[in-house]
């Protein structure tokens, strides 16, 4: 073969390598819905001189029945992925508005984390005021939207389903209800201690060994001995039951640590099955 053939079977295959690219940019743009690419690019506010980072996916228009989702990553993870494989935005009512703040940016040999009183990561280690951070954020984004009124939610998987209970523990007069999927109301040696009810779904895969399920600490990480599923459901139950306050859980049985029904490629998959119970929970307070 002459090497102008060689060039010129060189040149055809690029031209097939740049159409398939763009073909499936193509599929990829039209499968996203609009508040998807919404949140493509991240908004940034100041709080107590730190730079905190987080995403928004706008209402189509704030009416009076407008609500505030708040979607809290896990460790080691960022607002951005979360927000693409949980969806909770596309699962909210069109007139919400759905934000995903993100873990203070990591220092030297840590990962991204909440301070949940009890652990994880960048925040934890910082000792950041995230509770501080996170209200912060609703309140400027009221302000933003002059939704003042606007009823608040919170939903958090892992780190995040930590971060998710300490700000109903801490400040259960802002929030309506909260989910926490695949966490923990603490760990042997540090819990969380709530004192006023609130609405709660728990959710978690029986055979999680990440944050176990059986309550335990992970072999990997032994510094950190979670308390099981039953003590958190039993803590917020025994709070809630005197005021009549939902408290809801919903266990899987084959399902380990993740976001029940998300998949790496969902394109077309929008509306995970936790994302789907999540919003049915709070549409129901």
């Amino acid at each position: 073969m002459t090497l102008q053939k060689i060039r010129r079977k060189t040149t055809v295959l690029f031209i097939y390598v740049i159409a398939f690219v763009i073909l499936l940019s193509g599929v990829i743009v039209i499968s996203l819905s609009a508040r998807d690419r919404q949140i493509f690019s991240s908004g940034y506010t100041s709080f107590k001189d730190t730079r905190r980072e987080y995403l928004i996916a706008n209402p189509i228009s704030v009416t009076e029945d407008s609500r505030i989702i708040i979607g809290i990553h896990g460790f080691s993870d960022t607002a951005r992925r979360f927000a693409y494989y949980t969806g909770l935005h596309n699962s909210a009512r069109p007139s919400d508005i759905v934000i995903y703040p993100q873990a203070i940016t990591p220092q030297k040999n840590q990962k991204t984390g909440w301070n949940a009183g009890f652990c994880c990561g960048s925040g934890w280690v910082q000792k950041a005021d995230d509770v501080g951070f996170i209200i912060d954020l609703i309140e400027s984004v009221k302000q933003q939207y002059s939704a003042h009124n606007a009823k608040v939610y919170v939903a958090g998987f892992s780190n995040g389903a930590f971060m998710a209970q300490r700000l109903a523990t801490d400040r259960p007069d802002v929030f309506s209800g909260i989910a926490a999927v695949s966490g923990s109301i603490g760990t042997i040696d540090n819990r969380l201690e709530p004192t006023q009810p609130i609405p709660i779904f728990l959710m978690h895969g029986e055979k999680d060994i990440t944050v176990s399920f059986n309550g335990g600490a992970k072999a990997s990480d032994p510094d950190f001995s979670w308390l099981p599923f039953a003590t958190t459901l039993e803590a917020w139950k025994s709070l809630n039951k005197a005021t009549g306050t939902a408290t809801k859980a919903h266990t899987f049985k084959d399902l380990g640590h993740r976001w029940k029904d998300w998949r790496i490629v969902n394109f077309w998959h929008t509306r995970p099955q936790a994302s789907e119970e999540i919003m049915n929970f709070f549409n129901s307070l």
